[in-house]
């Protein structure tokens, strides 16, 4: 079986044996998120989609051109 886990913010990969032995790392990445992956239908190739999530917030007032107030997070 084949599990995402995050350590101090960082996610990896990590696969458990079905017998009951220690799981054992399949990654090693150093920053960002796992958002999905998936396995070939062959159980050869391991597709990962992974980054970082950046969230912006714009206060924009009605008059055209100007801008109030922007908050980053």
């Amino acid at each position: 079986m084949t599990y995402a886990d995050v350590k101090d913010g960082v996610w990896n990969l990590w696969n458990q044996p079905i017998d009951g032995g220690p799981p054992k790392a399949m990654t090693n990445f150093t920053s960002d998120q796992i958002f999905s992956f998936g396995w070939s239908t062959d159980g050869k190739r391991l597709a990962i989609a992974r980054g970082t999530v950046t969230n912006d917030v714009l206060l924009v007032s009605n008059l055209p051109g100007k801008v109030v107030k922007s908050i980053t997070p």
